[in-house]
């Protein structure tokens, strides 16, 4: 009985030290040059740190800045095996305004395509749009 109860308990500390270390995928750093839409959320230009955790959602990204912390949700994601090149922060440029549009992260073969903000109109003729690729670099692992 007593081999069964410390086993048992073997087992409990094992998984939990397995959560934590496993706790999130990426772990991410990057830098807006200026105001930024991401989904609803507008961040600001600075500093920032995304957290992606496939253990509890796929989908979602949590991004921290100095005064706020955002939970984005993409439109749609993919996924590739090819994890050459480097994650990056794919922005366009919407009515005078900078829009999150793709988050790639390489290392995880992740790509997650971000909705066209509320009342934006695609036009079949419109002038080209402005693109910015913004670096992420990875923090750890």
């Amino acid at each position: 009985m007593k081999l069964i109860r410390h086993a048992l308990i073997a087992l409990a500390v094992g998984c939990m030290f397995a959560g934590v270390a496993s706790a999130q995928d990426f772990i991410g750093r990057f830098t807006l040059p200026c105001e930024v839409q991401w989904g609803t959320a507008v961040l600001p230009a600075g500093n920032y740190t995304l957290e992606h955790n496939s253990a509890r959602r796929t989908d979602l990204v949590t991004i921290r800045g100095e005064r706020e912390t955002v939970m984005a949700l993409p439109a749609s994601q993919s996924f590739d095996s090819d994890r050459s090149g480097k994650s990056a922060l794919i922005l366009a440029r919407v009515n005078r305004q900078a829009v999150v549009r793709v988050l790639v992260l390489r290392e995880l073969g992740m790509e997650f395509i971000y909705p066209s903000p509320k009342g934006e109109r695609v036009l079949l003729a419109q002038a080209p749009v402005l693109i910015q690729r913004i670096p992420v670099t990875r923090v750890g692992r």
